[in-house]
């Protein structure tokens, strides 16, 4: 009987109910490295207790703002938008347009949960014009969550110039004395600013109310 008391004690003394403090930082690479009730969280290679663990994606915060919606092809459009949490990598934004193009972060102008993206047009043969092409991010937070491709806009492209329809009618002629020009047309599309109109001694007609 005496050698079996220090044995039963001994079994008792080497399984401690041992409880981990919420602020130790163990790390690992699976949950079987963890103590009794904390997981491994793959994302950022460390234990965390089964209650805390992160299994929320993130999300976008408010509404994303596009500058433009119509670019041609000198013109920059700049996309903003907040982020629910602090992200692990940068967000992905994609323009989808043939095999998708990427936007370009603005570093200097982003922040850890406010971000802004550029897209410079590269031509027609990759934005096609007349369609409205989806702009989508993408959001990993530090836990490994991934929010999938969210819309955060549209783009169109229109690289063609605006053409002149059939031949102008022009009246009036101040050689003639009649001190007035008026010439007349229709375009082949809306334009973005009035158009200038230049006489061949170098003036400018002014458009008609």
């Amino acid at each position: 009987m005496r050698r079996t008391i220090p044995l039963v004690l001994l079994l008792a003394g080497c399984s401690p109910d041992l409880v981990v403090p919420a602020s130790v930082q163990l790390t690992c690479v699976a949950s079987a490295e963890c103590p009794d009730g904390w997981i491994c969280d793959p994302g950022r290679g460390r234990c965390v207790a089964v209650a805390q663990l992160d299994k929320t994606p993130p999300a976008l915060a408010g509404t994303p703002q596009l500058d433009r919606t119509l670019l041609a092809s000198t013109m920059v459009a700049t996309l903003t938008f907040d982020v629910s949490e602090v992200l692990r990598d940068d967000p992905e934004v994609v323009l989808h347009a043939g095999q998708g193009r990427a936007l370009v972060k603005d570093p200097a102008a982003s922040s850890s949960q406010h971000y802004v993206f550029t897209y410079t047009p590269v031509g027609r043969e990759l934005e096609p014009e007349g369609l409205d092409l989806q702009l989508t991010v993408d959001l990993v937070d530090q836990s490994g969550n991934r929010s999938g491709a969210q819309p955060c806009g549209n783009l169109s492209f229109d690289f063609t110039a605006p053409a002149v329809l059939g031949t102008p009618v022009v009246t009036g002629s101040p050689a003639r004395g009649t001190g007035e020009v008026v010439v007349t047309f229709e375009v082949d599309e809306a334009l973005g600013t009035a158009p200038r109109v230049h006489l061949e001694t170098g003036e400018v007609l002014s458009l008609a109310a």
